[in-house]
């Protein structure tokens, strides 16, 4: 363990998910970008800090994105995450679950034995797709991974990340 988790008494870290920014939202969507979304791409690339965030801006306008592109997005959407929270002094941080398509639906969609059975509101205007267990229980694939990885190699915080627990997935479904 690191000395500041060693040493601190109340680390502070951020609970829950970041609203994904629009710039990401629509890319993933196939919606245009307008000019307000590369602006919010610069001003937060400079006032972050984010290096190379550039190369963000650039990609944004070489629409449309196939699967790759998307990807790459996202890995850049997880970086601003990471410095913002950064910036804001926290002493662990993680991504709000910007690779994420919710925290629900991405434990569920890498699990076998769950069949979807229609969208349900979770809170405010937010959804999710709610399953069903259909059969027994059993891990697609690692799906925690390929995040860590990626949120390792560019955090300078202590790094979390989140996993939805059992009990929120057999209440969620």
């Amino acid at each position: 363990m690191s000395a500041v988790l060693d040493h601190k008494p109340l680390l502070t870290h951020e609970i829950g998910s970041l609203d994904k920014p629009g710039w990401r939202v629509k890319a993933y969507g196939g919606k245009p970008l307008g000019p307000t979304d590369f602006d919010e791409a610069t001003t937060w690339g400079e006032r972050l800090q984010v290096p190379d965030y550039e190369r963000l801006i650039d990609l944004l306008h070489h629409a449309p994105f196939d699967k790759e592109k998307k990807a790459e997005i996202q890995r850049w959407s997880s970086l601003y995450a990471v410095r913002l929270e950064e910036s804001a002094g926290l002493d662990v941080v993680y991504d709000g679950e910007q690779q994420r398509t919710e925290m629900y639906d991405w434990a569920v969609s890498h699990t076998k034995g769950f069949e979807r059975r229609g969208s349900v509101r979770a809170f405010d205007n937010k959804y999710y797709s709610k399953a069903a267990v259909v059969g027994p229980i059993s891990l697609r694939e690692p799906f925690h991974n390929a995040e860590f990885s990626y949120l390792t190699s560019v955090a300078d915080a202590e790094l979390k990340v989140p996993v939805t627990g059992a009990y929120t997935i057999a209440d969620w479904s």
